[in-house]
């Protein structure tokens, strides 16, 4: 099952003041958009802790938000041969914290890249272009016949 969105502390304190107030919690529920169970626990866990802020979390923050993932893959697309050190240095520039190259490394590993540089194009020049295509109209009057 998907985890959705935390709740604000706004939402929560609205739950607890409409049950406060006698308002059913299906009635909630159907007023908020929000599950009949999620209105539930956050009555439960006000009746217990009699506060409706979130718990601290525990272990370590991201280094990396969405968007930075995002930035960082959108830059990797850009220029395929580069390396991760080129990648770190360019993301750390818009970075108010900036990253170590192994996380970089690790978060082109999630994204699929690997240490692969990219194929290199061959460069068609304006003579071999015109070739290239006489040759394949002449290659296809060939097989035709």
């Amino acid at each position: 099952m998907m985890k959705s969105k935390e709740l604000s502390i706004i939402e929560r304190a609205e739950i607890v003041s409409a049950w406060k107030c006698g308002v059913k919690t299906i009635d909630i529920s159907r007023k908020l958009g929000r599950s009949e169970r999620t209105v539930r626990s956050i009555i439960a866990k006000y009746k217990i802790k009699g506060d409706v802020a979130n718990e601290q979390r525990s272990g370590r923050l991201k280094a990396l938000s969405e968007r930075d993932v995002h930035t960082l893959n959108r830059t990797v697309r850009g220029k395929r041969q580069g390396t991760a050190v080129e990648f770190q240095a360019e993301l750390n520039e818009s970075l108010s914290n900036p990253i170590c190259v192994n996380t970089a490394r690790t978060v082109l590993h999630q994204l699929g890249y690997y240490a692969r540089s990219g194929k290199r194009k061959p460069l068609v020049s304006e003579k071999n272009r015109k070739l290239r295509l006489q040759f394949a109209r002449f290659s296809k009057n060939l097989t035709n016949e």
